[in-house]
């Protein structure tokens, strides 16, 4: 969100990694800004032969009585010129939207505050009542090209990774304390990241000696569209502890 600068993996498609691999100690090919270590997503090639991948699902989220939860995922490779030149495509969207409600009160010992556990007579003193919604949703495509050389290979990457999160937050809260009230707390952050990499990779053998060389270029934003707050909002007071919103035709407690 806009107050946090840390990044979920997640938005980065599985399909499209052939592994990942975890540098725990800096080394000198690292990038100047590495700190600590690197984790690395190695990015899929081509196999032999023409493939053709689809992977499409959904869900439905019962709490929220939604349908519009997916993923999709496509690719399309294949291999040319005796299989030295290496093709591969893919593309994937999905859709999650989720959220989640809270309810809860808090009980307090009403009277003589001697009573042993069990006799005394409790009250709430206050309820809460939360509801979350967190739409959100991911998109990439990429088209890696790879050239085998006699001793080595040369690769082209190219790859796209966005994503976007609605966040909403509703909380109504009751107090029955001194002054009873009711405050209401509203919130909602709409931000998202892109990530753009290219690289040209080469690497070679000349007999026993093994050497690498590449240039890469990545482009990464972070941007928050908008973002409120209204906390807390209290719209309600009242200053009768005992009947904090009144009493009906008959004089009883609302």
């Amino acid at each position: 969100d806009m107050n946090n600068r840390s990044t979920s993996l997640g938005f980065v498609s599985s399909n499209l990694l052939s592994g990942i691999e975890v540098i725990k100690a800096i080394t000198p090919d690292m990038d100047a800004n590495t700190l600590g270590g690197v984790v690395n997503l190695r990015l899929r090639e081509a196999p032999a032969g023409f493939h053709f991948d689809a992977l499409s699902q959904g869900s439905y989220n019962a709490q929220d009585h939604v349908a519009d939860n997916y993923t999709f995922w496509a690719s399309l490779s294949s291999r040319f010129f005796n299989d030295k030149l290496g093709v591969f495509v893919q593309g994937n969207m999905d859709r999650t939207n989720g959220g989640g409600q809270v309810a809860s009160i808090s009980p307090t010992q009403w009277g003589q505050g001697d009573q042993t556990y069990g006799n005394a007579t409790y009250r709430v003193s206050g309820a809460n009542f939360g509801y979350d919604a967190n739409l959100v949703e991911n998109s990439g495509g990429s088209l890696i090209l790879d050239y085998r050389l006699p001793n080595g290979k040369v690769v082209l990457q190219n790859t796209y990774s966005g994503n976007q999160t609605d966040q909403n937050g509703n909380q109504i809260q009751l107090n029955f304390n001194t002054t009873p009230n009711i405050s209401y707390t509203v919130d909602r952050q709409l931000y998202g990241k892109d990530l753009w990499i290219n690289a040209l990779q080469a690497e070679n053998t000349f007999g026993t000696v093994k050497v690498e060389t590449g240039i890469s270029h990545s482009f990464t934003q972070r941007y928050t569209d908008y973002g409120h707050a209204l906390s807390p909002w209290t719209l309600f007071n009242a200053s009768d502890v005992d009947d904090p919103f009144g009493s009906d035709d008959n004089g009883d407690p609302i």
